[in-house]
């Protein structure tokens, strides 16, 4: 197995462990086909290209969306940067149980790091990749590069977590 592989394996890794821990909330539904689940979330609407394309350094390529069986919704941005694999980044976001799905997600994680300036809390952990990870009412949401080492970091997480973080708090009913 090559470097750039495990590298890809074990941050593609940590979003299916995310994906996994969004289940401590409930929701029911799958979801599918442009990124909407059964809860009317599409994550993809939550950042726009240009947001995303600011914070990779590259244009978009492809978007793909899609959703977990309990509810949540996730949007995958890749980008394609010649000096590495590919730049990318993740949002994975639920409306409902947002401080559930958030210790979920916390507890699973080995080195949790507070950050400061967003939702009710939020964690960063750099195992890997830096992924951010906060809640604000029913609204969870993670923000994580798709690929590491890429040299995208906590900044980008955070500025791309702090656009969608107040959509998807509009989105609850």
């Amino acid at each position: 197995m090559t470097t750039r592989t495990s590298i890809r394996i074990t941050t593609m890794g940590l979003i299916t462990l995310a994906l996994a821990a969004c289940a401590g909330g409930g929701g029911g539904g799958g979801g599918g086909g442009g990124g909407v689940v059964a809860s009317g979330i599409d994550a993809c609407k939550l950042l726009t290209t240009a947001e995303v394309e600011a914070q990779i350094g590259v244009p978009v390529e492809k978007v793909e969306g899609g959703g977990t069986p309990d509810g949540a919704a996730f949007c995958h941005w890749y980008g394609k940067d010649p000096a590495v694999l590919q730049k990318g980044m993740s949002l994975i976001v639920a409306i409902d149980n947002g401080a559930a799905r958030y210790k979920g997600y916390k507890d699973a994680v080995a080195d949790p790091m507070a950050v400061a300036g967003i939702g009710t809390e939020a964690h960063s952990t750099t195992a890997k990749a830096e992924i951010l990870s906060t809640y604000e009412g029913s609204v969870w949401l993670m923000v994580t590069p798709l690929y590491s080492p890429t040299g995208l970091g906590l900044t980008e997480t955070f500025a791309l977590a702090t656009l969608a973080l107040p959509r998807a708090k509009a989105l609850v009913k």
